[in-house]
């Protein structure tokens, strides 16, 4: 499953999920369709539990900083498994430098 193309206005990403039969993955793409390096499946952590606040998370990345402001599509891996909703979330403050 993937989504449509939207801003991506957060730091991380909140599934809530039944993935205890199986397991699902993320890829994160850009707006040309084609995938983000290093947000690929092979680097997204796989959730294989049944949790209303999985958080995604891809291998060298504490969060999801570096997706802010972007436009993407998430593209989704399921096996076996049941999504039922996506939720984009700020948990940390990143402060930008302002100019005078």
């Amino acid at each position: 499953m993937t989504t449509r193309l939207f801003i991506f206005l957060g730091d991380s990403l909140e599934l809530n999920a039944d993935a205890s039969a199986g397991s699902i993955t993320v890829t994160a793409l850009g707006a040309d369709g084609g995938p983000i390096s290093r947000f690929s499946p092979d680097s997204s952590t796989a959730i294989t539990t049944d949790d209303v606040h999985h958080v995604l998370r891809w291998r060298d990345h504490k969060d999801l900083h570096q997706l802010q402001g972007r436009a993407i599509r998430l593209k989704f891996h399921i096996t076996n498994a049941k999504l039922y909703s996506l939720t984009p979330r700020t948990r940390h403050t990143h402060y930008v430098p302002s100019y005078d």
